[in-house]
C-alpha cells in the first residue's frame, strides 16, 4: 500500500474518532514532511519503511527544529504506524521503542538561535533586572508578571490572554486554564516566582477585580483583553527591554523555553507533555483529563526546577 494512501486513511480515522481540528492539522503537517522525506529516499510503499528510514528522518530534522517539536513529530509518526499495525496494513511498526532522539541532537536543535529559546541565565537576567530600559514601573511589574507566567507555565498566547484575575489561585498554587491546547481545560502550575510577580503586578493595578482579564489595557475607562497580536507584541517588547541582545522573541518561543528548561533539568517527556496539554497520542492528554484536579506532585517539580534556576549564582554574587 502506498504511504500516501495510508496517510489519508489515517487522517480520516482521526477525524472520525473525534480528534480536534488542531490535532489533525498537526498530524497532517508531520506526516506530509515524513512523506516528502520518503520520496527523497525512494520509498513509496508503507511496508518498505524500515527503522533505519525513521532514524534517517530524525537525523535530517534534528538540525532544523527544536527539541520539543522533534519529539512531537516522532510521536506523531509512532502513532501513525501503531494504527497501521492495528489495521494490519503493516506487520510491525518500524518506529521501535529503542528509537529515541538523543540528548545531544536535542541540545543542538534547542540551541539554534532562530528558535529563540530562553536559557537559564537569561531567565535569571529577566527575573533580577528591576530597571529595564525605557520601562515605567507599572509596565515593569506587568511585563515581569507576564513573562514569568509564560515561562513557568508553558501556556500558549490564547490561554494567557483568556486568564482572569480569579483564575490565579495563590493558596493552591495553581492557575485555572480554560483555553488550553485543543480547547481543553485544566490547571497550570503557579510557581513561587510567578506568584510573587503577579502579586506585585496586581498591587500596581488595585482596580482589577476577580472577573477582569489578568492581562490587558485600559481603553475609554474599560479594561480590555489583549488581542493575539497585541499580546505577542507586548512579549516581544518586554523581552527586548530585558535582553536587548535577543530581539524578535515572541510568545510561542516562551512555551518552547519552558519545555526546554524542564527537559534540561531532568523532567520526563511525558511530564512535560502533561504540562503542555498535548494531544499527541501518548495517553498524556487522556491522563490529564482525569487528574487535572490533582497535579500537585507535578506542579511541585516544576516549582522546584524554576526555584533552582532562579537561585543559581546568588551565593557567588
Amino acid at each position: 500500500m502506498k504511504f500516501t494512501a495510508a496517510k489519508e486513511a489515517y487522517l480520516k480515522f482521526c477525524n472520525a474518532t473525534g480528534k480536534s481540528a488542531a490535532t489533525i492539522s498537526s498530524y497532517t503537517a508531520t506526516l506530509e514532511k515524513f512523506s516528502a522525506f520518503l520520496t527523497t529516499e525512494g520509498v513509496e510503499a508503507i511496508e518498505n519503511v524500515k527503522p533505519m528510514t525513521v532514524m534517517g528522518y530524525i537525523e535530517s530534522r534534528s538540525a532544523e527544529i527544536s527539541a520539543t517539536s522533534l519529539n512531537l513529530e516522532l510521536t506523531h509518526i509512532r502513532c501513525f504506524f501503531s494504527w497501521a499495525e492495528d489495521m494490519e496494513i503493516v506487520d510491525h511498526s518500524p518506529v521501535k521503542k529503542s528509537i529515541k532522539v538523543e540528548k545531544s541532537a536535542l541540545r543542538e536543535a534547542q540551541n539554534k538561535e532562530y528558535e529563540g529559546i530562553i536559557t537559564d541565565k537569561e531567565f535569571r537576567n529577566i527575573l533580577r533586572n528591576d530597571h529595564p530600559a525605557n520601562t515605567h514601573k507599572v509596565q515593569y511589574t506587568r511585563n515581569t508578571a507576564l513573562l514569568m507566567v509564560f515561562l513557568t507555565t508553558g501556556l500558549r498566547n490564547e490561554s494567557v490572554r483568556e486568564l482572569r484575575v480569579s483564575d490565579v489561585d495563590f493558596s493552591s498554587r495553581r492557575i485555572r486554564v480554560s483555553a488550553a491546547k485543543g480547547n481543553k481545560s485544566g490547571y497550570a502550575p503557579l510557581t513561587d516566582i510567578a506568584a510573587q510577580a503577579v502579586e506585585s503586578y496586581l498591587a500596581d493595578h488595585p482596580t482589577l477585580t476577580g472577573n477582569d482579564y489578568l492581562f490587558g489595557f485600559e481603553k475609554n475607562g474599560e479594561w480590555c483583553p489583549f488581542s493575539r497580536q497585541q499580546m505577542s507584541n507586548t512579549v516581544e517588547a518586554a523581552i527586548k527591554s530585558y535582553l536587548p541582545e535577543r530581539p524578535g522573541i515572541r510568545s510561542h518561543a516562551l512555551r518552547h523555553s519552558f519545555a526546554s528548561i524542564l527537559a534540561n533539568h531532568g523532567m520526563e517527556d511525558r511530564e512535560i507533555s502533561l504540562l503542555l496539554f498535548h494531544s499527541d497520542g501518548t495517553g498524556a492528554a487522556v491522563t490529564r483529563r482525569y487528574i487535572s484536579d490533582d497535579l500537585s506532585w507535578l506542579f511541585d517539580k516544576v516549582n522546584s526546577v524554576f526555584n533552582k534556576v532562579a537561585r543559581k549564582g546568588i551565593a557567588a554574587a
